[in-house]
């Protein structure tokens, strides 16, 4: 019977734990998809200032544009590079 206490006590900390835990977790994943929105956002944005600039035949914007279209002018496609999964 003691050690059955033992073990009941101990899995009652572990889940206390892993609640804990678990909370932290969720944190973290909210924390890493803001700042990859964020990213994103600025990307974006400088992209665009990018274009604009090459319109206005600005020397180099047109490199930048070249590398970052494909990034940005797919519509719900895969990004290039990415592995696909079968």
């Amino acid at each position: 019977m003691t050690e059955a206490n033992a073990d009941y006590a101990y899995l009652q900390q572990l889940l206390k734990l892993k609640t804990k835990l678990m909370k932290c977790v969720e944190i973290l994943s909210d924390h890493e998809l803001a700042a990859g929105h964020r990213a994103f956002e600025f990307m974006r944005d400088f992209y665009h200032m990018a274009q604009r600039a090459a319109e206005r035949n600005v020397p180099g914007a047109d490199s930048v544009v070249d590398e970052l279209s494909p990034l940005f002018d797919q519509v719900n496609g895969i990004a290039p590079g990415v592995p696909v999964t079968a």
